[in-house]
């Protein structure tokens, strides 16, 4: 996508350029020098423009929730010479037309279009983080009509800055363009790096790199645009506007945010008084800042010395935070490959697909609405009333692995001290199994990874530039700006582990790359182990959705929702079957498919029981097990019992673990568990009953820190 949105660009800039040379002869002022600013206010006036045909066209054809750039993600050579030879024509005439229209008022209106367009893209580049085709044809149409009646009606002179005054012009700027650079695309990113430095595979060199010159990119843009298309009175009122946002980033960071929920790529959400409070707060401080600098021209020097507390402070705690962390983030050379992800033994295979969010009532729904869709599941039971112990995946991988339940004692620390507590791995090991564990490496303590064989200390990543910018861009905006506009800026693990590229680790976020790899490569046997253990963490139905039902991918995210995607992830794992079977090792093999945590549930203070229940979806093949339907079992079990069944299948002591699923019986009186762990709070339900009825959930602990 970035080399398509460089030519995209490249080309508009061409077109613009080859528009300005016909209008400035149009306009006969080829012999002006003192007209060489205007000319280049001209090329850009034209290379908007082009951008706006292009977008319409896009708009009109079915692209309009894609940004233009987004929606050529894809494109090829015959796209481009389709979209690129009408504008090639349009540059001609263009230029001509604009000249002949506006005779005598074409320099007003061009500069009027350029600040109404500076103007508004910037608003709308902040409070969306895009600008998608429908939206910016709508605002750029109404802006040439604007811009038209007051090139002709209106009469104020409009003044550019020049010479001595230019240069005053842009140093005034510095601090406030300063202030908002440093805040977000410096110091708040790097805070993230550093107090979360396991889950960032960027070595920390190249990630403050890129965001350097992110910083110097962007600033320089903003401040070289300001200072060509804006007006004296523009500029003022652009560095004005700035100050009031910086002052608010910096307020709604270290006080009006409260406690941010966990991004798990679903909208967390504020109440309707809460987002009205925050956002008439932000308007009201804006609009002083505004009036009082337009009333009272001094005040500017106690913006910018604001501005310049603000650059201080922040860069002295992020130089004490670098000089209190050990910046070798040894972290991002290791991590799990996808190296034998394909290979099985020739004797007896435990497999374990876990489809992450994968809700038992979304299977339930699908398993009504289309059977045939699950035939290729006939052989496996589904158990319909199975309960998860945690809601998210960082607690709820470690659970399955170790097979150790949650007590409040340990509080956050749960995986850590899971995996103290447990041997499971290596007591798979140690019944002869080559254990490959295929999901994100900080899932994980040191102490696994002796009996994985899929672990490496060497991974080779190389960082990529732009994403590092625009995802660590993202996450600042998500801190800083008010709850209205934030879900604009939600993020998710995806884009943070997208920030750089390693060849051969396997990818929890991304399963196309499980799928081609299974397609073109192929299950097969490796004779060097008698017996393997395959735990395989798939993106399964967790949002954002990117995989149609027919394995097809969907960059932007919008084209899909879940339930294309749950058929998507299913028929990877029927494709898997169907060369388990060819291989002649699908009745011998032991699966299970099941999910880490169903879809999340929203927890009302006060209220005894959560809105919704959640479940994860839990089938189970073993070994020899055969069907010509899927059985349907009701009985009351846990993930708990999954690990027990795994080590009977692979001739071990079961009863270390504690109960086989099949050994739950139906009518068994149990209190299960289930537990949503965050930095900021630990919640507690416990289920009496069938999981399905949300009034067998009650609300036993709920932590708020």
């Amino acid at each position: 996508m970035e080399r398509n949105m460089v030519i995209i660009l490249l080309f508009f800039a061409l077109l613009a350029f080859l528009s300005t040379g016909i209008w400035i002869v149009a306009e006969k002022k080829a012999d002006r020098r003192s007209s060489a600013m205007q000319w280049i206010r001209t090329g850009i006036f034209f290379f908007h423009g082009f951008y706006f045909a292009a977008s319409a066209v896009k708009y009109l054809i079915g692209n309009w929730e894609d940004t233009l750039l987004e929606s050529f993600w894809d494109m090829r050579i015959h796209t481009f010479v389709h979209y690129g030879a009408p504008l090639a024509v349009a540059a001609a005439l263009f230029p001509v037309a604009v000249s002949l229209v506006f005779r005598g008022k074409c320099v007003r209106f061009i500069t009027l279009l350029n600040q109404y367009v500076f103007f508004g893209v910037f608003l709308l580049l902040l409070s969306n983080g895009k600008i998608n085709n429908k939206t910016f044809t709508w605002f750029y149409a109404a802006g040439i009509i604007l811009s038209a009646l007051f090139a002709v009606f209106h009469k104020r002179d409009m003044t550019f800055a020049n010479g001595r005054e230019y240069r005053k012009h842009v140093f005034g700027f510095l601090p406030v363009i300063g202030s908002w650079i440093v805040m977000n695309g410096i110091f708040l990113p790097n805070e993230l790096y550093l107090t979360n430095m396991d889950e960032f595979k960027n070595a920390y060199a190249g990630f403050f790199g890129s965001l350097l010159l992110g910083a110097i990119v962007l600033g320089g843009i903003v401040v070289l645009l300001a200072a060509v298309v804006l007006t004296v009175r523009s500029f003022r009122l652009f560095k004005l506007l700035l100050f009031g946002i910086v002052l608010m980033n910096y307020l709604q960071y270290i006080l009006l945010n409260g406690k941010l929920d966990l991004l798990d790529g679903n909208e967390q959400k504020w109440s309707a008084a809460s987002m009205a409070v925050n956002a008439g707060l932000w308007i009201a401080i804006i609009a002083a800042v505004i009036a009082i600098g337009i009333k009272k021209g001094k005040i500017i020097r106690v913006y910018n010395g604001i501005c310049l507390y603000i650059i201080l402070i922040q860069l002295v705690t992020l130089g004490v935070m670098c000089l209190t962390t050990e910046l070798d983030n040894a972290s991002y050379r290791a991590g799990l490959t996808d190296e034998y992800s394909l290979e099985l033994s020739g004797g007896n295979n435990i497999l374990v697909f876990i489809l992450d969010n994968f809700d038992n009532r979304w299977f339930q729904e699908l398993k009504a609405e289309d059977p045939e869709f699950v035939v290729p599941l006939n052989d496996f039971c589904f158990y319909d009333n199975a309960t998860s112990q945690f809601a998210h995946t960082s607690t709820a991988i470690p659970y399955l692995l170790t097979g150790v339940a949650w007590s409040e004692e340990m509080g956050e620390l749960y995986g850590r001290t899971a995996y103290e507590n447990s041997d499971f791995l290596h007591d798979l090991k140690e019944c002869g199994f080559d254990v490959g564990i295929y999901t994100h490496g900080g899932y994980l303590t040191e102490k696994e990874y002796g009996d994985i064989s899929n672990y490496s200390e060497e991974i080779k990543r190389t960082s990529n530039v732009f994403n590092t910018i625009s995802t660590m861009w993202k996450c600042s905006m998500y801190k800083t700006l008010p709850f209205a506009l934030k879900d604009s800026y939600m993020y998710y693990t995806d884009e943070i582990n997208g920030m750089t590229q390693a060849q051969g680790q396997w990818d929890i976020d991304n399963d196309f790359p499980f799928y081609e790899s299974l397609i073109g490569e192929g299950l097969s046997v490796n004779d060097a182990y008698e017996n393997a253990f395959r735990f395989y963490h798939m993106r399964g139905a967790h949002a954002p959705y990117y995989m149609s039902a027919d394995l097809k991918f969907d960059k932007s995210g919008r084209e899909v929702g879940r339930e294309e995607q749950e058929r998507g992830c299913l028929r990877i794992v029927y494709e898997y079957l169907e060369q388990l079977k060819a291989l002649d090792l699908y009745d011998s093999a032991t699966i299970i498919i099941t999910a880490d945590h169903g879809n999340g549930v929203s927890y009302t203070s006060g209220e005894q029981r959560p809105e919704t229940v959640s479940m994860p979806v839990l089938l189970v093949k073993e070994a020899y097990q055969t069907s010509d339907e899927m059985q349907v079992l009701h009985a009351p079990v846990t993930q708990g019992e999954i690990l027990p069944t795994i080590i009977r299948a692979a001739g071990g002591d079961s009863a270390v673990y504690g109960a086989c699923l099949d050994e739950i019986p139906i009518d068994a009186k149990r209190e299960r568990s289930y537990v949503s762990i965050y930095k900021n709070y630990i919640i507690q339900y416990t289920i009496n009953g069938d999981a399905n009825d949300i009034n067998s959930w009650k609300t036993k602990k709920a932590d708020f820190k």
